[in-house]
């Protein structure tokens, strides 16, 4: 037995959805693409986007955000709060949380 998280892959959901519990939406709100950054509003509508397709499946559903600064880190807490969503928030080479 195992609990299995898909990263994104949303194309996928409705397949999918039978072999995995659970979907992480990786940089939700901040990204370390192009240095630590809060995504543009663009890129927020489309991850929130996300969000409703991926409540849809009645999966579980989780977020991964990445911080450098208290700031992005608030960021990304805040967000996720007002979504009802669970973030885990890290660096780029996932060894701190």
């Amino acid at each position: 037995d195992a609990y299995l998280l898909a990263n994104r892959g949303f194309d996928l959901l409705p397949e999918m959805g039978q072999y995995v519990n659970g979907v992480l939406l990786e940089s939700f709100t901040t990204s370390w693409e192009d240095g630590y950054r809060k995504l543009n509003p663009n890129e927020l509508v489309f991850t929130c986007e996300m969000l409703r397709r991926a409540r849809r499946s009645e999966l579980e559903v989780f977020a991964l955000d990445y911080a450098f600064t208290p700031e992005l880190r608030r960021a990304a807490q805040v967000r996720a709060r007002a979504q009802g969503l669970s973030t885990f928030i890290s660096v780029r080479e996932l060894n701190a949380i």
